[in-house]
């Protein structure tokens, strides 16, 4: 399973994609579904790191002017 979340911002398109996959040794079962709660707060995460970043290189352009 995969899920896939993109920002287009000033400077890039960014693109982070999550994969999960069974562990080798099959121990517990493959997960068949996607398990939201646990995993929707990274895109949050996702939109600050872009948001900071961006802001970021926005005032380092200024600064050189």
């Amino acid at each position: 399973m995969h899920k896939t979340w993109t920002i287009s911002g000033g400077y890039a398109e960014w693109t982070l994609t999550l994969h999960i996959e069974p562990p080798d040794a099959e121990t517990e079962p493959p997960l068949t579904s996607w398990p939201g709660e646990q995993l929707d707060h990274l895109e949050i995460y996702f939109h600050d790191v872009v948001n900071c970043y961006e802001n970021a290189r926005e005032v380092e352009h200024r600064s050189y002017r």
